[in-house]
């Protein structure tokens, strides 16, 4: 039986200061919301409206073409998007009074650093996010009333079953979409865990569903006594050996195909899971901490790279239970609490040591490390039950990552 002991939160001052900021703020703005409840109602009701009209402007390029030849008129834009030139003036005037947009004194406009931050090439682009949101998320939510009746996705309602992931297969312009988000993240977090963790005392990492190998070429760049291995779907790890050698880390790096459903390369000093838990039910995850633990030395570690709700700093938490609102309604996972977490992995023979803020809201390292457990003996659990075939499909932190799945 795993003795529960407390975990350690690790913080700078930087990330002390941002969370009191956080705390304080956050009943001040509840007080003026109070003050005019109308007011957020109404605002409530309007953000499908925004990210609609965000999507629009991105789907037709209005933001592209801002980019290359801006400041325009609403009549040079709408000739050159070919649609109606007063009904994109009003999503123009709309967007610009919340600073997506900048209407300049003779009527033209231009872009903003928010709006900068859609354009395709932006190094923090949240282009492919905008597309994914027009294209799936908002596209139909009238049945989210049956989600919390049943657990089953809007997505599931809405396409005969058929889940998130699925439903990218049969989309390839939304699936590439899809990952060129998540390839922009992963560089983001990628650069920002590797300045955050020590890395120098692991000779042997393994990258669970890593993908293309955006966050081990990180980790092997900066540590240069480190050998990793990427375990992720046989199709795929033929591309990420492809960008191991273009990176010149192929001698260094060994890359596996296969199912973390099934089981995971033994041995490694550290094993690496970024935003993976996340995608899955407590069924699947659980699974995947099983044979993670199965795979471990005693004196191996994991790192899980995720965010969890009620532990980013300042403003993060906001964006995690809402983030938590997507996945119920949209894919199988959800958004989990330090003390969540903490109970998966001690059902999976692990121990939170401790919990590690970076300076990203959404990105916490937590350090864990195994302890005696003995799966043969336990009681059998829910997630040794067979997992259901239509369950085991693409959950991607990157381009292309796909270990989630099972192989065919």
């Amino acid at each position: 039986m795993t003795v529960d002991t407390p975990f350690r939160v690790e913080r700078s001052f930087l990330a002390r200061c941002l969370s009191l900021l956080g705390r304080a703020v956050r009943p001040l703005v509840r007080k003026i919301v109070y003050r005019n409840p109308h007011a957020l109602v109404m605002w409530t009701f309007l953000g499908p409206l925004v990210s609609s009209s965000v999507y629009s402007l991105v789907k037709l390029g209005v933001i592209d073409d801002l980019k290359t030849n801006g400041p325009k008129t609403t009549k040079d834009l709408a000739d050159a998007a070919i649609v109606d030139e007063d009904s994109l003036y009003r999503i123009l005037r709309a967007l610009a009074s919340i600073g997506y947009l900048n209407q300049l004194a003779d009527g033209r406009f231009e872009l903003t650093p928010v709006s900068e931050l859609l354009l395709q090439d932006h190094p923090e682009s949240f282009h492919g996010m905008a597309t994914l949101y027009g294209d799936v998320v908002v596209s139909d939510m009238s049945n989210f009333p049956e989600t919390l009746k049943t657990g089953t996705s809007v997505v599931e309602l809405n396409n005969g079953g058929k889940t998130f992931w699925q439903l990218l297969e049969q989309q390839p312009v939304t699936a590439g979409a899809f990952d060129r988000q998540m390839a922009t993240w992963t560089q983001l977090h990628a650069a920002t865990v590797t300045k955050s963790y020590d890395f120098s005392s692991a000779r042997s990492v393994v990258d669970i569903g890593g993908g293309r190998g955006t966050m081990m070429r990180e980790i092997l760049v900066a540590n240069p006594q480190a050998k990793g291995v990427i375990l992720d779907r046989p199709e795929v790890v033929i591309q990420t050996k492809q960008q191991m050698e273009q990176a010149g880390l192929a001698d260094r790096c060994e890359c596996v195909g296969g199912s973390f459903f099934e089981s995971v390369p033994e041995g490694a000093d550290l094993y690496v899971i970024k935003h993976v838990l996340h995608d899955w039910d407590d069924q699947h995850a659980v699974q995947i901490l099983r044979n993670v633990r199965k795979a471990m030395r005693p004196d191996s570690r994991l790192l899980i790279i995720e965010g969890l709700v009620e532990h980013d700093y300042a403003f993060g938490e906001f964006f995690r239970t809402w983030w938590d609102i997507l996945q119920l309604s949209h894919t199988l996972g959800r958004s989990r609490t330090a003390e969540q977490m903490k109970s998966m992995l001690q059902r999976t023979g692990f121990r939170l040591d401790s919990l590690k803020p970076t300076s990203l809201p959404d990105v916490l390292i937590l350090e864990i490390r195994p302890v005696p457990i003995d799966f043969e003996d336990e009681a059998p659990e829910k997630a040794d039950e067979p997992l259901a075939e239509s369950t085991l499909v693409r959950a991607t932190d990157e381009p292309g990552s796909s270990a989630q799945w099972t192989p065919e």
